[in-house]
């Protein structure tokens, strides 16, 4: 995922204070694709009503998904497709941050045994 921002304003600070590392050219802003969709949401939402900025991005669910995979394997050394069925889509359509996502699946299968 690439996120692009334009602003006239200058958000370097905002943008550090919330650990989102980035590219600027002028006033233009690629942002990592390591980051998290909250962040960018968040980042949205507190520019919302401000002139001359945009912010654009693309968020699939095969995102989403390499995003699980990554966290599990950290944490398991397995990917989702080692474990039995779960609802990842519920998860990617409710915003649900891959983190909090994997750590409620991990809990549920702790639960279960």
């Amino acid at each position: 995922m690439e996120c692009i921002i334009t602003s006239e304003k200058e958000i370097s600070s905002v943008l550090h204070k919330m650990r989102i590392s980035f590219e600027k050219s002028g006033n233009k802003y690629t942002i990592d694709d390591c980051v998290e969709i909250y962040k960018l949401k968040l980042l949205a939402a507190k520019m919302l009503g401000k002139k001359n900025f945009s912010i654009d991005f693309e968020y699939s669910f095969d995102d989403f998904m390499k995003r699980v995979d990554r966290i599990l394997i950290m944490k398991t050394g397995l990917t989702h497709s080692d474990f039995e069925d779960y609802d990842w889509m519920a998860e990617y359509e409710s915003d649900c941050n891959p983190r909090d996502s994997v750590s409620e699946f991990l809990l549920q299968l702790e639960e279960s045994f």
